[in-house]
């Protein structure tokens, strides 16, 4: 077995044995000890592959995100809001064995506002690839926006999700459906609300020429005042 082969082994090994850990014994006190133990990776070798649970947890979801991407396969002639829905749908389905340990992590990072922030990164990731992956490009200036937008509107899912038994998760569908349709109707009005500026490339530009217009004028009058004197008390003073 190759290093590189190894390597991956050993990630996909501390991945589950972290999933697994959480769901038995719960995070915030899951050590990354526990965790090479239970994957019978040495310490030392976890260490250097992942520097704490949150990066174990981004790899979680990077793993998650490349099952996806294989996965699901979209027809771009859908609306968009078909194509977001069906990679959604798709990516709880492949949640489901985890189910157990995203509950404990969930519960066990309320109060931890560094742990919060490294998982709102992760999902940021996530959600980057679910668009691309649904082959929704939304316009430059407001693609940031609606990143964070499925963020909320897949947290609000989720929490669905986890309590959801049925075999074809319906309600988890439902709420997807019902918050998908709020959602369109937010970037529609953020699409529109951008494109009434028109050509914002060749606007910034015209501002860009305005500004430097404006630096050449102040330039130009500060020289002339040096070479007429300065202006003090609205009289002249030349230089002797």
């Amino acid at each position: 077995m190759t290093g590189a082969t190894q390597g991956n082994s050993d990630t996909h090994s501390i991945i589950d044995a972290a999933m697994s850990l959480a769901a038995a014994e719960g995070w915030a006190e899951l050590s990354m000890r526990r965790i090479a133990a239970e994957a019978g990776v040495p310490y030392g070798e976890l260490c250097r592959l992942f520097r704490s649970k949150s990066a174990i947890l981004a790899a979680f979801a990077a793993q998650i995100d490349h099952q996806l991407e294989t996965a699901c396969q979209v027809d771009a002639e859908e609306p968009a809001r078909d194509r977001l829905f069906e990679v959604l749908m798709e990516r709880f389905e492949l949640l489901r064995p985890y189910r157990s340990g995203l509950a404990a992590i969930g519960y066990d990072l309320r109060m931890d506002a560094t742990g919060l922030a490294a998982l709102w990164k992760t999902a940021a990731n996530s959600m980057g690839k679910v668009l691309k992956i649904a082959q929704v490009e939304p316009p430059m200036l407001t693609r940031s926006l609606q990143v964070q937008g499925l963020i909320a509107v897949y947290a609000r899912v989720l929490s669905v999700f986890m309590k959801d038994e049925s075999d074809d998760l319906a309600a988890t569908m439902k709420a997807l459906d019902k918050e998908l349709a709020e959602a369109e109707r937010w970037a529609k009005g953020m699409n529109d609300l951008f494109d009434r500026f028109g050509n914002l490339d060749a606007l910034f530009r015209r501002f860009d020429s305005a500004a430097k217009s404006a630096h050449a004028d102040v330039s130009s009058g500060a020289a002339q005042d040096q070479d007429n004197g300065t202006i003090i008390d609205g009289e002249t003073s030349q230089a002797t």
